[in-house]
């Protein structure tokens, strides 16, 4: 009988999460007091948490830049679908999170992948910490997850691509409750991804919401703590978020229909006789189970520790 020499192709993408998840866990030890030095020392702890792993995988990989990390100026059509989107997360987080749930908003501090920091009372302080806690993970992540993991997927096809990326963002929380809206917002990052075929214009999007969240979100949340103004507040979040869903699946189906017609960035489609074995590497790939088991010590440990 003739061995069996297949080998697992979704090697890769796992084991580039769990990279990034050991790194994160080991810097997450670092303890800042606040200040310009803690927002430079998070940044670059950031960076190199990302950083190093995403260099090994493009060493490991071999493929072209342009092929793993697609990006070209965006056309007017897909920054209609990035403000789409960022409206879309915006009423969707309103109407989940605080209309909802009543989640809480930290408005004392910032947490970042086990980091800490205060919210900055200069300037200097904020434009410093929005770059290391903004701009920096939000570019990272997309390179990551956007990019390596969303290509070592493609042969698996779209839905592969999107839903592994949000699920690995959202072990990046090793929270249980921080899981949930990590991955509803890292699977719309990773449509607008799908849809556009353009890494910059997720990137983008990925830094505007970021900045949101840091600079404008505890007023929406105060807006719906206040108890003359609650019933309101429910009631335009969920208006407003289906009129954002409304524009992000007409803009969508817009780029689709073109994508198409020019072939341009095509998803991969799987055919129907292959589409089981797909499944099956997928969810075999030794590397997927031990990232699994990583994170669920982590998340446990943390509960019972804290």
């Amino acid at each position: 009988m003739q061995a069996n020499n297949r080998k697992n192709p979704f090697l890769l993408a796992p084991a580039s999460a769990l990279a990034v998840l050991v790194l994160l866990l080991i810097f997450g030890f670092f303890e800042g007091k606040g200040g310009i030095k803690t927002s430079i020392l998070v940044g670059l702890f950031t960076a190199l948490a990302f950083g190093l792993p995403l260099i090994l995988y493009c060493f490991l990989r071999g493929a072209s830049f342009s092929a793993v990390f697609p990006m070209q100026k965006p056309q007017k059509r897909e920054m209609l679908l990035a403000l789409a989107s960022l409206f879309l997360l915006i009423f969707m987080q309103a109407m989940l999170k605080y209309a909802l749930f009543g989640a809480e908003f930290d408005y004392r501090e910032i947490k970042l992948y086990g980091f800490t920091l205060p919210f900055p009372v200069s300037v200097g302080g904020w434009v410093l910490m929005l770059f290391a806690v903004a701009v920096v993970p939000s570019v990272m992540e997309e390179l990551v997850f956007r990019g390596a993991v969303f290509y070592e997927y493609r042969v698996a096809g779209g839905l592969f691509s999107v839903l592994f990326s949000a699920v690995f963002v959202g072990m990046m929380g090793m929270s249980f409750s921080a899981f949930p809206w990590l991955f509803v917002s890292g699977a719309v990052f990773a449509l607008v991804r799908f849809l556009t075929g353009n890494l910059l214009v997720s990137m983008l999007l990925h830094i505007a919401y970021t900045v949101y969240t840091l600079t404008l979100e505890k007023y929406v949340w105060l807006m719906s703590i206040s108890g003359e103004s609650r019933a309101l507040f429910s009631a335009l979040s969920v208006i407003f978020f289906g009129i954002s869903l409304f524009v992000f699946l007409h803009l969508a189906e817009k780029i689709l229909r073109e994508r198409a017609k020019t072939d341009k960035n095509a998803p991969s489609r799987v055919p129907k006789n292959k589409r089981i074995l797909m499944l099956f590497d997928v969810l075999t790939a030794p590397s997927l189970w031990v990232l699994l088991c990583v994170y669920l010590i982590v998340v446990v440990v943390r509960l019972f520790v804290s």
